[in-house]
């Protein structure tokens, strides 16, 4: 569920664990997802270096653990804070019926796009691990705050970060299939650990992607995304021969982004476009 997990940036003697006494997140009680946000200007992209840094400032001056289950960067990665390990503590007098989520931005910054295409999967994700729907509300709903700001709290009312906003994407075939990268057309294939950007055709949505792979001399995995850090995923595992593989993939900007663990030509071709 979570693409960053708490060892990413828990320092020993300052993990959570460690200042914290509550339960796990029981899930048939959880009826709500509860956005916040920082509530100041200068919030960096360092985020394993920021919850770092804000555990141990709750540790020695409040005694007590940060209270969000999970945190969103502006790159749209989820970081595991308690995570569904321990109850959230952020939604006073709410906290055993909601689960909290914090969107890393600056008082008036609205969540990105891609913040906020993690959160509705991330709520979509808890609504599967609950068992039924939840609802999305800010912090001022359950608590006397101006959190999470009108910028964020605008795209709450508006259902930005309701899961079943991404069913009114439209969907079309494209028939035939077609080629948008051959990095055989000018011998340039993918270096080994690298990330490069392919143009798909269509500015935003997402596209349904062929992907494959060919004259590798290794076994490897392809990672293929929209925007921010890579996810800890993989969309292609290949040997040494020509194998492919099927996957939606949003796109940001254009393009999307396509790693490889190993040294190899990539191919790819669109077969459907969502927008």
């Amino acid at each position: 569920m979570f693409d960053r997990s708490r060892s990413v940036w828990e320092q020993p003697g300052f993990t959570i664990a460690e200042h914290t006494t509550s339960p796990p997140v029981a899930p048939a009680m959880i009826d709500a997802v509860v956005v916040h946000y920082p509530g100041h200007d200068g919030v960096g992209d360092d985020t394993a270096r920021d919850l770092a840094n804000s555990q141990r400032y709750y540790a020695e001056n409040r005694g007590y653990s940060l209270g969000y289950n999970a945190v969103v960067d502006r790159a749209g990665v989820l970081w595991q804070v308690r995570g569904l390990e321990y109850r959230n503590a952020a939604n006073k007098g709410a906290n055993n019926t909601s689960v909290s989520v914090q969107l890393r931005v600056n008082l008036d910054e609205p969540g990105s796009a891609a913040a906020v295409t993690r959160v509705r999967r991330f709520v979509s994700d808890m609504e599967r691990w609950c068992g039924h729907p939840l609802t999305v509300l800010g912090h001022r709903d359950v608590g006397a705050t101006a959190c999470p700001g009108d910028a964020i709290y605008n795209q709450i009312t508006t259902g930005e970060f309701d899961p079943s906003a991404d069913k009114d994407l439209t969907m079309k075939i494209v028939s035939p299939p077609r080629r948008v990268y051959d990095s055989r057309e000018d011998d340039n294939p993918l270096p080994a650990q690298t990330v490069r950007a392919i143009p798909v055709g269509q500015q935003s949505g997402a596209v349904f992607v062929n992907l494959t792979v060919t004259q590798q001399n290794a076994s490897g995995y392809l990672t293929a995304w929209g925007a921010g850090a890579m996810p800890d995923v993989s969309n292609l595992n290949y040997g040494v021969k020509d194998i492919c593989n099927t996957s939606w993939v949003p796109v940001v900007d254009g393009h999307i982004n396509v790693w490889s663990y190993s040294a190899t030509h990539v191919i790819v071709d669109v077969q459907a476009v969502a927008s």
